[in-house]
């Protein structure tokens, strides 16, 4: 996350100096020359990752196929100048950091509601600047990074700071590391700290932030005491400030103390040298500040440290193998959470919230996840979520219920084999977390394979999103399901007839339709909720049915809801579609 304001600070003050322009290709040429090396740049994905959507739609759901081409080029231009791209994906919070996730969330929330309520309303929204990525856009950057562009591809089980800098450490031939964090230039872990805001892909340009030679620690002070605003009251001096805080470490640190408790204990500690006086309450709110600041650059342990030893464990390590490895993953076996973030959704509508809507597929993949600990847990175990679907929920703990599986799943066995008899249990065992059919009607659960089995196989995950949307949740009509068919019909006809689709930039409309920007975002979601499960499976569906270029375009969508884009059924090709899926949502 980060420390607030010190690349602002920067950038400000120390212009120049500390922060300056240079050309990505100019610095990869000189650190060859001079280390004799292949040169790697780590990038901070989900940092970079909204500087490189340029002017694509984020509100009706996103345009996959044009970031896709973004992402290529990003990828080929960096590997032109003579260096290779590694991305490093974020995993959950941590738990030091909570409160800081929760506030971020809170505020996030009520500028997603602002916004929906100018769509609701029918207002403009060509001067609105980008307040959240489309759901899936993470999910599919890796697919495009794995698949197309065959980048190395680091998804970390907690927040990837550390992981990029303990990696930049110990290879030699790391030139650079693009990111917009903060916790970089406090790390210093790289020759070149690259700035992600400023980068122009163009011509790879972008700014640098250095402290090698210029960001002294008289610089720093500075800085803190800007950030804490203590300048109005006289900074600390060490021989007060440093007492104190060991004082803290040794005889009164928990783990388990959140930062306002920290600040609470230190501060009586503290006084005023001038003054003479105790901390007031803004000044102890001051202390917590700096506590916030500092306190996000503590990493706690990762289980993949050492070898695995437990069941979960060896689970958590031979996921983390995928491709598609899914970071609540982690989470769920780690710490018995898990975190649902904002989403472009009205919260104060009808409309069903997301994270409720799909809230029994999740308990059931929570269930599969600890399935190993199901006799000790027992049936009754509920588990910690933090999940935004109302002004109050994320600052409160929701307890979920877990729903467990009643038959035997061995998930470590399941995701480390391949062959056709793990193929046809991890199918079964999908069903079952989509439908929540507990596989006691066997002809039932047979000609529900047998369905699914007819659907094109880039669309099985939309298959089964389709299913629990109409079927189980009752959140889709079928007329709904069919607007989304004729979107993959159309989606297909483009793709077989070599048809191009260009940046649709100017396209966008300034007056989205508010319901299927609801829509977008609850299909969106499912996506992302099923592709959970089948990584939590191993080897199972072709990596296309990952790829929501194959499934999803926000612009067209929004065209076919409205009627100004009608799709052909009229070949045999986009009727086997229609039908193949018709006829599994309908199963019964």
């Amino acid at each position: 996350m980060g420390i607030k304001g010190l690349e602002s600070y920067v950038e400000g003050n120390l212009r120049g100096k500390v922060c300056y322009s240079v050309s990505i290709e100019t610095i990869v040429q000189q650190f060859a020359e001079t280390n004799c090396c292949s040169p790697e740049i780590l990038i901070d994905a989900l940092s970079t990752l909204p500087f490189l959507t340029g002017s694509l739609d984020w509100i009706c759901g996103g345009q996959y196929s044009e970031y896709q081409q973004i992402v290529v080029s990003f990828v080929s231009a960096i590997r032109k100048c003579g260096a290779e791209p590694v991305f490093f994906f974020d995993g959950h919070c941590q738990v030091q950091k909570r409160e800081e996730w929760v506030k971020r969330r809170v505020d996030q929330y009520y500028r997603v509601q602002r916004l929906m309520e100018k769509i609701r309303k029918n207002e403009s929204l060509e001067d609105v600047e980008s307040v959240l990525l489309p759901v899936g856009l993470i999910m599919f950057e890796r697919y495009v990074l794995t698949e197309i562009c065959r980048c190395k591809v680091v998804i970390s089980a907690n927040e990837c700071d550390e992981e990029i800098a303990a990696y930049a450490k110990s290879q030699a031939n790391v030139v650079a590391i693009m990111a917009q964090d903060s916790d970089f230039l406090i790390y210093n872990a790289a020759p070149y700290y690259l700035s992600a805001k400023h980068l122009d892909v163009t011509d790879l340009k972008t700014k640098v932030y250095s402290r090698n030679d210029y960001l002294s620690l008289d610089v720093l002070r500075k800085f803190h005491l800007r950030l804490t605003n203590w300048g109005r009251y006289g900074f600390p001096r060490h021989h007060i400030l440093i007492p104190a805080v060991s004082k803290f470490i040794c005889e009164h640190l928990r783990l388990d103390m959140s930062v306002q408790v920290m600040a609470g204990v230190i501060a009586p500690h503290l006084t005023d040298y001038k003054n003479s006086r105790s901390l007031t309450e803004f000044t102890e709110q001051l202390v917590c500040n700096a506590l916030q600041s500092f306190l996000l650059m503590n990493c706690e342990n990762n289980i993949t440290d050492r070898p695995p030893a437990t069941y979960g464990e060896k689970l958590l390590f031979q996921l983390r193998k995928g491709s598609n490895f899914c970071a609540m993953a982690a989470q769920i076996l780690m710490h018995r959470c898990v975190e649902h973030s904002n989403a472009l959704e009205d919260l104060t509508s009808e409309f069903k919230a997301s994270v409720l809507v799909y809230r029994a597929l999740n308990s059931r993949y929570i269930g599969l996840l600890l399935n190993h600990e199901h006799s000790s847990l027992g049936d009754s175990f509920c588990i910690d979520e933090y999940s935004v679907h109302s002004e109050s929920s994320v600052k409160q703990i929701q307890k979920v219920r877990v729903s467990f599986p009643s038959f035997e799943v061995d998930l470590l066995s399941m995701c480390c084999s391949d062959d056709l008899a793990s193929r046809s249990s991890k199918l079964r065992t999908l069903l079952w977390t989509v439908t929540g059919n507990d596989q006691s009607d066997h002809c039932y659960q047979s000609e529900l394979e047998r369905r699914f089995l007819r659907v094109d196989p880039k669309l099985f995950i939309c298959a089964l999103v389709l299913f629990y949307l109409h079927k189980v949740e009752t959140a889709l009509k079928m007329p709904e399901v069919e607007l989304f068919i004729s979107l993959f019909v159309h989606l297909d006809s483009i793709s077989q007839h070599g048809q191009q689709r260009h940046l649709a930039g100017s396209e966008i409309r300034s007056h989205p339709n508010y319901t299927a920007v609801h829509l977008a975002t609850l299909f969106n979601t499912g996506i992302l909720t099923v592709s959970r499960v089948v990584s939590a499976l191993g080897p199972l569906f072709p990596s296309s049915s990952f790829a929501h270029s194959n499934f999803f375009d926000g612009v067209l969508f929004q065209k076919i809801f409205l009627k100004e884009v009608v799709p052909s059924f009229d070949c045999d090709r986009a009727l086997t579609i229609k039908n193949a899926i018709s006829d599994f949502i309908n199963c019964s």
